[in-house]
């Protein structure tokens, strides 16, 4: 289950929407394992809808999974060992599927929860050169796409 609502802290807003609907600035999206528990499972930036800039994902218990930097539509993408050592590098962009999803969300004037419809992205296409790692580091493979 995932949880996103508007709110503020330390003088920052985050989890907003542009005059179009759109996801914008600072978003913190949180895993909710059980309704008595959550944690912060991605962290990022939006830009008119679009991801923008460095992205973060954590399990639950605060494993740092994966980073990804956005910039126009490309992606470079790194994805940890359990002892934080590179997993996976590479780049790949998103192809955009015609339809749209919807995202439940808090509204920060009535404090109500309403649905978001926000175009839906789907499959990550890889592109340039991919580098798999050992957890000690020792590089394994290399897929160019």
């Amino acid at each position: 289950t995932w949880q996103i609502g508007f709110s503020q802290k330390n003088g920052r807003t985050y989890n907003q929407l542009d005059s179009t609907g759109n996801r914008h600035g600072l978003w913190i999206l949180y895993g909710r394992p059980t309704l008595e528990t959550s944690y912060i499972h991605a962290l990022g930036e939006y830009e008119h809808g679009q991801r923008e800039g460095k992205w973060s994902y954590w399990e639950e218990n605060g494993f740092l999974t994966k980073k990804e930097i956005h910039h126009k539509g490309i992606v470079d993408f790194t994805e940890y060992h359990d002892n934080n050592q590179p997993k996976i590098t590479g780049k790949y962009f998103y192809v955009l599927n015609a339809g749209t999803d919807t995202s439940d969300v808090i509204n920060p004037l009535t404090g109500l929860l309403e649905t978001v419809i926000h175009n839906k992205l789907s499959t990550e296409v890889k592109c340039g050169t991919w580098k798999y790692y050992s957890k000690d580091g020792k590089l394994e493979k290399v897929e160019t796409y």
